[in-house]
């Protein structure tokens, strides 16, 4: 008996293929700014006194900017960390894709007036340079198994 494809689902596949191909694709937690995105704005879940840390990503540059500020009803303050100088001052360059990391230059929420609990979200208000005073969606996800 010989094998014969059904046009209509091969069709309907090939569509499907090729749109899944020609759409962008969705990110998490995306904040378009006009001159750059930033990418999911997250925290480790952490105790109340203690301190936490905010990571997100910065993509799609169109123009540089300067993240010079951030305050977050849930903190006493918010610093820059992973450098030098606990000053908020992180550079987000033009034509590249950059972030606050875990492994790099971060946030620091100091004196947590409440718990972050997983799953959780807060608000965080981001000051930049040239795009002002935005207020962000701050996630609280898992630890990661090391």
């Amino acid at each position: 008996m010989p094998h014969t494809l059904n046009r209509r689902l091969v069709m309907r596949h090939a569509l499907a293929g090729g749109l899944s191909l020609a759409l962008p694709v969705a990110r998490a937690c995306q904040i378009p700014m006009g001159n750059f995105t930033i990418v999911h704005p997250w925290a480790y879940g952490a105790p109340a006194g203690g301190d936490g840390e905010v990571y997100m990503g910065f993509i799609e540059v169109v123009k540089a900017d300067r993240l010079i500020g951030a305050s977050s009803a849930v903190a006493e303050r918010v610093e820059m960390a992973g450098v030098a100088n606990p000053r908020v001052d992180f550079a987000i360059r033009e034509g590249m894709s950059s972030g606050l990391s875990e492994t790099g230059a971060h946030l620091k929420l100091v004196g947590l007036k409440m718990p972050l609990y997983v799953n959780g979200s807060y608000t965080i208000a981001l000051e930049f340079e040239k795009v002002g005073l935005i207020e962000a969606n701050l996630s609280i996800d898992m630890p990661r198994f090391r």
